[in-house]
Formats: C-alpha cells, structure tokens, sequence
C-alpha cells in the first residue's frame, strides 16, 4: 500500500446518490506529477479518505498506512506490508511499552527473525 497520499484540499461539492451513498467531490492545488500518478492510479478503486480541517501528524499517517479496504483484501500489498499492518494494529491495541510504533516494529521484527534463526542449524548460518 505506501505511504497516504495527503493532499491539501477543499471541498467543492457534496450529494447524494440513488444507492444513498455520498459523492464528494475535491479539489486540490497542482499536483507534482508522480503525486498526479498515484491518484489516476487509484481511479475506480476503494481507497480509504481522512479529511480533517488540520495537517494529518505523524502518528495518523502511520494509522493511515495500517489501513486496507476490506480485511482479506491483500492482493495488492506485499506480505511484509501485511505484516506491518498487522503489527501496527497489535502496537494500537497493546504498545508493549513502546512510545512509537518505528520502535515497537524494530522489537517484534527481531523477535520473528529470532524466532527463524534458532531454528536454522548455527554452523550453515551465515547471515547477519
């Protein structure tokens, strides 16, 4: 999935639909073109949208990168994305002490390659 894209913009237009779903229609400013890429990327799929009067922090950003649009859905993101989404969710429910999640990840991450390297005969370990 990658980082959110978040994007300053205003909102022209609201409405309703048949199905008595929302269409909200944005505006944004110029875009750089690989920011401009990532949103035509995104066209005709779900995707999640914050819209908050304020900059997004650093904390919300990451919440926001822990998002998928439907649990099960995860054809479209890595498995170690997958992993970290998890993770982050688990940080959000219990952080183990852990101020940040950069710093709850870098434990849990060590403790699974831990966890693998016991298992692996120590003499063919070659890695590190």
């Amino acid at each position: 999935m990658g980082k959110p894209i978040l994007l300053p913009s205003q909102i022209e237009g609201i409405s309703t639909r048949a199905d008595r779903t929302l269409k909200i229609v944005l505006s944004t400013q110029e875009l750089p073109p690989n920011e401009a890429g990532r949103l035509f990327g995104l066209n005709q799929r779900m995707a999640y949208v914050g819209i908050k009067e304020e900059a997004f922090q650093e904390s919300e950003e990451q919440m926001l990168e822990g998002l998928s649009v439907e649990a099960g859905e995860h054809k479209n993101r890595t498995p170690s994305q997958r992993l970290r989404a998890i993770l982050y969710v688990c940080w959000k429910e219990d952080n183990d002490g852990h101020p940040s999640f950069d710093t709850y990840y870098a434990q849990k991450i060590e403790q699974i390659i831990q966890h693998f390297k016991n298992k692996l005969d120590a003499q063919k370990l070659d890695i590190d």
